[in-house]
């Protein structure tokens, strides 16, 4: 638990200090900053190429997400980054719990947790990047939390809606 808990910490450490970094910190960063803009200006997302515009092959929950944060917060790498920081955060609280439900012990959901966090490095670095991937992660690890814990009807509409979530963040869902 106290080794899942320093690599939280240590996550939070390198998240929180390059949160505000006003340039891309991965170059799939700039992608999203184009699509939130589109969204805020009305423009469509999905047309034909061209030389000023390609869009990206990702389903439009994320940037729709980002855009909402951005009516707030203004546009920015800043707005993208705390959208997929928070959904990382998610992913720990989520695994945290699907692991302390199932083995009855805080001290291994803590752990689970870390472990998650401790592959911050050997991932890229993705948690926090302005990417579909960490909302696309936590919408998933809610759905198996909602199918495994939720029961009856309510417990089944609400896996559904996560992994419908999740399938209108990342093709892969």
């Amino acid at each position: 638990a106290l080794a899942g808990l320093a690599a939280i910490t240590a996550y939070l450490f390198v998240a929180l200090r390059r949160l505000g970094y006003p340039f891309p910190v991965e170059w799939l960063e700039s992608n999203s900053l184009v699509e939130v803009h589109r969204i805020l200006a009305g423009r469509p997302l999905y047309t034909a190429p061209t030389v000023a515009y390609v869009p990206d092959g990702y389903p439009p929950l994320y940037f729709a997400l980002s855009a909402a944060v951005a009516r707030v917060l203004g546009v920015s790498y800043l707005t993208l980054r705390l959208v997929s920081l928070v959904s990382s955060l998610c992913c720990f609280a989520l695994l945290a719990r699907l692991v302390q439900r199932e083995t009855g012990s805080l001290a291994a959901g803590a752990g689970a947790a870390g472990l998650f966090a401790a592959a911050y490095s050997v991932t890229d670095t993705w948690f926090d990047v302005g990417r579909v991937d960490s909302l696309f992660l936590a919408l998933s690890i809610g759905a198996l939390y909602a199918a495994r814990w939720m029961r009856g009807t309510r417990g089944a509409v609400a896996a559904g809606v996560l992994l419908a979530a999740a399938a209108l963040t990342k093709q892969t869902g």
